[in-house]
């Protein structure tokens, strides 16, 4: 699995805040997350939030990210992964987190690393390396305002066009 999942990816227009502890962390790389989501028992932590019952293989329990009377939510700790069946979120542990508590993907791997005593690598860049990645993703910023821009007027023009009003 590459890190971040491709269920983290931004959603068209939202973009990801950038906190302090954002810029000083290393994303963990495919072994140490490996290493890190095997240590964590997904029944136990889901379990600190939800009432979770044996049923078959699985542990089941009323979903928290959406109202239901029956369970629909799955746990299963020989996949170290959940998901419900009523709204379609699933993931791991880490993305538990993420969507339980609101927190971002680096927030959710420190909090996990905390709790298994592990170390999260701090970004040992230069001045002039930071200097440059805060220049980078500064420029990123400013062309996707440009994108979201230029796609809003797209739109106001194509709505305001009589050729395109014309055929529906």
């Amino acid at each position: 699995m590459a890190w971040p999942p491709s269920r983290h990816k931004p959603l068209a227009g939202r973009r990801r805040q950038c906190g302090s502890s954002y810029n000083r962390i290393l994303w963990p790389s495919r072994s140490r997350s490996s290493e890190l989501l095997a240590r964590v028992d997904i029944v136990e932590l889901v379990g600190r939030y939800v009432q979770l019952k044996k049923g078959g293989a699985n542990f089941m329990g009323l979903c928290p990210f959406h109202g239901e009377k029956s369970p629909s939510f799955s746990v299963s700790p020989s996949k170290q992964f959940f998901h419900c069946f009523g709204c379609g979120k699933h993931g791991d542990a880490i993305g538990f987190l993420m969507e339980h508590s609101g927190m971002s993907f680096v927030e959710s791997v420190h909090d996990l690393a905390q709790q298994f005593g592990m170390q999260v690598p701090e970004d040992e860049s230069s001045p002039q390396e930071r200097e440059r990645a805060a220049l980078q993703r500064q420029k990123q910023v400013t062309l996707s305002d440009v994108q979201e821009k230029a796609g809003q007027a797209y739109r106001l023009h194509l709505k305001n066009s009589p050729r395109a009003n014309s055929r529906t």
